[in-house]
């Protein structure tokens, strides 16, 4: 079986985001022997420092090629126009009839839509995965509806990251899809070793974007330390409401207490996880929330609201789930944490992601997949 996959870009040590989910994905089948090439489709603004054009590599056997375009924010029907003309050039210069996929697997509305046109043209079977965070709220604006209807009408099947996700897709659009997470890179988690430290420490690794709720996780932390002074947060990330949550940190007079890491690869997160001892995180919205299941597999309990993705995957062996913009209840679960931290099994946490969300637990789940929609079965 050979898969084409395709998505928005290629993690990379200065941006560690795009196509992260994707790239994982194939990387993890690749382990399981199927046979994947990678496509990104990278048309961020030039304001992204990259080379531009097609640049190819090769990465845990996975072959990989990305078109750098520096287009940035267009109309979404410009933006598809471009990308599947650097689709289609990536195809012509490294598909040939010796190396014809069998399944086309992209990720993501846009990406999607770029997609679902090669896959029909090449007459492939075509699966989406959607992530999108823009289908899982309340009111969902008429052009994102529209154009979700007609890409996930082009798929043969359409897969989602959460169960909210899913039932939301299904109550907007009436369509079915089958739920399957996002991949955990447990090369780098699950070999992380708790390191000694004085004091009990809660970490965030999210954007500081007000749907984040940095600030909300600050005034929750400012109550914890009254009560408990050794207590410490560490936020890894960076975004444009850094200033307003650093100002909040120095109102509160936590300086002393707070540190800030910027954007950190996954090995750098992995070591800064080893010297704290809860993960926490108030997001008002999730799809999934793949950072809650890395802390996990680093063996840390979690918070985290009710928010769409964290409901799939916390219980009380791992964590706890309070509601979305509620300061005293998010307080309380951590106050709740540092009291009884003895309750959570490092061990038994690390496992539950292992079974559920590892790379080779999430292969086997696509590849099940993959042969209900291979025109060769």
């Amino acid at each position: 079986m050979h898969v084409l996959m395709i998505s928005d870009g290629i993690p990379t040590p200065q941006y560690p985001l795009p196509g992260i989910f994707g790239f994982d994905q194939a990387k993890a089948l690749k382990k399981q022997g199927v046979n994947v090439t990678y496509f990104g489709i990278d048309l961020r603004s030039i304001r992204r420092t990259r080379t531009w054009g097609i640049v190819s590599g090769k990465e845990d056997g996975v072959e990989w090629h990305v078109i750098n375009y520096p287009v940035g924010r267009v109309p979404s029907p410009l933006f598809i126009r471009i990308g599947k003309r650097g689709l289609q050039k990536l195809y012509s210069r490294f598909i040939n009839q010796s190396n014809r996929p069998d399944i086309v697997h992209a990720h993501f509305t846009e990406i999607g839509a770029i997609a679902a046109s090669l896959a029909k043209k090449e007459k492939i079977p075509f699966i989406l995965t959607e992530h999108s965070s823009a289908m899982n709220m309340e009111f969902i604006s008429p052009k994102t509806l529209k154009l979700a209807q007609k890409t996930y009408g082009s798929t043969n099947k359409l897969l989602t990251v959460s169960n909210s996700l899913k039932n939301n897709i299904k109550k907007h659009i009436g369509v079915e899809s089958t739920v399957i997470p996002d991949v955990v890179n447990g090369d780098v988690f699950f070999s992380i070793k708790k390191k000694e430290h004085a004091g009990f420490g809660f970490v965030c690794t999210g954007r500081l974007i007000f749907h984040k709720r940095p600030d909300l996780l600050v005034r929750a932390f400012a109550k914890v330390h009254e009560v408990f002074p050794d207590s410490f947060l560490g936020y890894i990330g960076d975004g444009n409401y850094k200033t307003q949550t650093m100002r909040l940190v120095r109102e509160l007079g936590l300086e002393n207490a707070v540190n800030y890491y910027g954007l950190k690869t996954r090995r750098e997160i992995a070591e800064i996880y080893e010297k704290y001892d809860c993960f926490v995180m108030p997001s008002s919205k999730e799809t999934f929330g793949v950072v809650y299941i890395e802390a996990m597999a680093s063996g840390l309990p979690v918070i985290a609201t009710k928010c769409g993705g964290p409901e799939d995957f916390i219980n009380k062996e791992n964590g706890i789930l309070v509601d979305p913009d509620c300061v005293d209840q998010l307080a309380t679960a951590m106050c709740h944490v540092y009291k009884n931290r003895k309750e959570y099994d490092s061990v038994r946490i690390r496992q539950y992601v292992n079974e559920n969300f590892s790379g080779h637990a999430i292969a086997k789940r696509l590849i099940k997949e993959y042969k209900t929609v291979d025109k060769r079965k």
